[in-house]
């Protein structure tokens, strides 16, 4: 898809130039261009390409960067946390008097209701997660291939990133995460990883590596 969008720009600009070029008066001699053709050379400079194994580098390198690795829980313990969110710049009425200032801080849960749990896990929870999983959750996976995570419980899962870390206040995992009130309700799970799971662990991360 990139390699066409690419070639689809370069076409159209070509056809471009070539329109307005029938508008311009011939002034001077003419030579016969030697050079190859801009596009032609892309063309074929493409197909030389591994574009497979360029976009699984790129995909590799990025999960990479995105690893949030957090301790396993040792004990099964509930905690709460109540969140806060501070306004980055101030909030004016229809009058364009300040209502809120920047700086403001106040819990969003105040305002609205969540109806679903926000469970976070490693890759290596996931089978740990299956007979307990809900139609209605949001699974965040703390490492590993998020794709195979979605394929293995045939559920939506989205990466884990600091700024959503620090909002549920994640410390451990696996945690399951709901709204009680104005606090956020959460729920830490004991777990011990099998030998089979630390060996897949394993052997992905070595995957990763490459």
């Amino acid at each position: 898809m990139l390699k066409l969008t690419v070639l689809n720009l370069l076409t159209g600009l070509v056809i471009s130039n070539s329109a307005s070029a029938q508008n311009i008066s011939v002034v001077g001699t003419v030579y016969k261009i030697q050079e190859t053709d801009a596009l032609i050379a892309i063309k074929e400079k493409a197909k030389t390409v591994n574009w497979k194994k360029f976009m699984t580098n790129r995909t590799n390198s990025w999960l990479k960067n995105q690893q949030t690795f957090l301790p396993f829980a040792t004990e099964n313990t509930i905690r709460f946390h109540k969140p806060l969110h501070q306004l980055q710049r101030e909030i004016k009425d229809q009058n364009g008097q300040v209502i809120y200032p920047a700086g403001f801080e106040f819990n969003p849960l105040e305002f609205l209701k969540i109806p679903f749990r926000v469970i976070a896990i490693s890759y290596e929870q996931l089978g740990w997660l299956k007979d307990k999983l809900k139609k209605t959750d949001r699974v965040l996976l703390t490492n590993g291939d998020v794709f195979k995570a979605r394929d293995i419980l045939e559920h939506q899962v989205f990466l884990l990133d600091p700024q959503t870390r620090n909002k549920f206040n994640v410390l451990k995992i696996p945690s399951i995460i709901k709204q009680k009130g104005t606090m956020f309700e959460i729920e830490e799970f004991k777990f011990i990883p099998t030998l089979e799971e630390i060996s897949e662990a394993k052997l992905r991360d070595k995957i990763n590596e490459h």
